[in-house]
């Protein structure tokens, strides 16, 4: 049982080591739920009406899929021209991460 936790403790924090993108410092060691304002005249939230988005996912840091582009968010939506994005980051005990672009325009 404690090669076991050993084990999982060692995953976890080389999880954690690699790391990076717009939430490098800010991982909870247990659950990550961030989110942040991306480029983007973020004074005009009021003026859009459309929005859309797009995930990335991960997997102990060492398996990352998806598309999570401005450009799949903006398709994902059906925008034609973005007046902000936001990023938003979510890890489940460094194992499990997501990471998603929503992009807010016309």
């Amino acid at each position: 049982m404690k090669k076991v936790l050993l084990a999982l403790c060692a995953v976890s924090i080389l999880a954690l080591a690699g790391c990076g993108g717009p939430y490098a410092g800010l991982n909870g060691g247990i659950y990550t739920d961030v989110k942040f304002n991306g480029p983007g005249d973020n004074t005009a939230a009021a003026n859009y009406t459309k929005t859309g988005s797009a995930s990335c996912k991960g997997i102990l840091g060492l398996v990352a899929t998806g598309d999570c582009s401005v450009d799949a968010a903006m398709k994902n939506g059906g925008l034609k021209k973005v007046t902000f994005v936001d990023v938003k980051g979510e890890s489940i005990l460094g194992i499990i991460n997501t990471y998603t672009t929503i992009v807010y325009g016309d």
